[in-house]
């Protein structure tokens, strides 16, 4: 999926409509294309970037070189976040990978305040698609 979040982070990230100094989740950040993206896109508050594998949460801290991005380990389905902590929550290209994707929207939406925007972008489009449904 690399190759194809790199294509896909600039449009998303247009298509979200980030604001200056907001607080941003990126859910499922795997690689780390739309976290660094979004880095380069606004001067944002925070971005604070989550996954399930270790594997990418060790190689994004190992690549970040920037302050305002926090990179951490954690459950889609079971965010560490107090509610209302975020102004948007992100996920690219992940929700199909989550075997119970409608809790981890409700997550999203869970830790992003009133007013704030949970945007996902699905690798699949199809009646089948646990993200799409």
């Amino acid at each position: 999926m690399g190759r194809w979040s790199r294509r896909l982070a600039r449009l998303f990230i247009d298509f979200t409509g980030i604001a200056e100094g907001e607080r941003i989740l990126d859910v499922g950040c795997g690689t780390e294309s739309l976290t660094f993206a979004l880095a380069k896109a606004a001067d944002l508050a925070e971005i604070v970037a989550d996954d399930y594998s270790p594997v990418f949460v060790r190689e994004a801290i190992r690549r970040n070189t920037n302050p305002r991005i926090k990179v951490r380990q954690a459950d889609a389905c079971a965010l560490p976040f107090a509610g209302g902590t975020f102004d948007r929550a992100l996920a690219l290209l992940v929700l199909h990978f989550v075997p119970e994707a409608g809790k981890a929207v409700a997550e999203m939406r869970r830790v992003v305040r009133s007013g704030g925007v949970v945007q996902r972008r699905c690798g699949i489009i199809s009646a089948a698609c646990p993200a799409c449904a």
